[in-house]
């Protein structure tokens, strides 16, 4: 797939394919990191969720943080209690919390299958914004080759503002980060960061923030 072709796929399961192509490559090269490790399909159901649970279901409140411990930190626990609960028949299900039970299923089976987290991705109820968190966690993955190869000097303050954005990805936020980038020394070996950052949705683990806190 070409960065083109990557910029404009509206298709999931096509983009989860390339990534596990080129993963699959370096594999075999044994050069670069791998770009969809666990956590990040975690953290993809994470904003799949955020996205589909309305501001005033009285599960958001719940679910999402469960999520984010588990995508952050693989702790299955919490998400697996939240998940037998809302599965008891006297449990009202509308279908906001039948598309995070099926995340939720997908995310604990035994053996993980990003092809198919990727084609419940690919099925969401409209609007799907969920190959835009893919490009937003994961970038154009022989682009963040060649930045993870570079050597950054991350300032403290950078540090710092990306730990905060970690945490409440807000796009103010982002904003703020995206000009502690633009006064670094040779802002166009940081270019593709700034620009990132001042897009205007940003997924909890978004490509710029793992680059910078050193996460996979």
């Amino acid at each position: 797939m070409t960065e083109a072709e990557w910029n404009a796929s509206t298709n999931p399961v096509a983009m989860v394919r390339a990534v596990l192509a080129w993963d699959e490559d370096r594999k075999h090269r044994r050069h670069g990191r791998m770009h969809l490790t666990q956590r990040k399909q975690r953290l993809l159901a994470l904003a799949h969720c955020n996205d589909v649970l309305n501001a005033a279901n009285d599960q958001r409140t719940i679910i999402l943080p469960t999520l984010r411990n588990f995508a952050d930190n693989d702790h299955k626990d919490d998400l697996q209690a939240w998940l037998d609960g809302i599965s008891k028949p006297q449990i009202k299900q509308d279908d906001e919390i039948r598309q995070v039970k099926e995340m939720a299923q997908l995310l604990l089976a035994p053996r993980k299958d990003p092809i198919a987290l990727a084609a419940r991705l690919g099925a969401a109820s409209p609007p799907n914004k969920n190959y835009h968190h893919i490009r937003d966690l994961l970038s154009y993955p022989p682009d963040q080759e060649t930045l993870a190869s570079q050597v950054f000097q991350w300032s403290d303050a950078i540090k710092k503002s990306a730990s905060q954005c970690y945490k409440a990805p807000g796009q103010t936020e982002m904003t703020g980060l995206a000009m502690l980038l633009e006064d670094l020394p040779s802002p166009m070996q940081y270019h593709a960061c700034f620009e990132h950052c001042r897009e205007r949705q940003h997924a909890c683990g978004c490509w710029v923030l793992d680059l910078i806190l050193g996460k996979e």
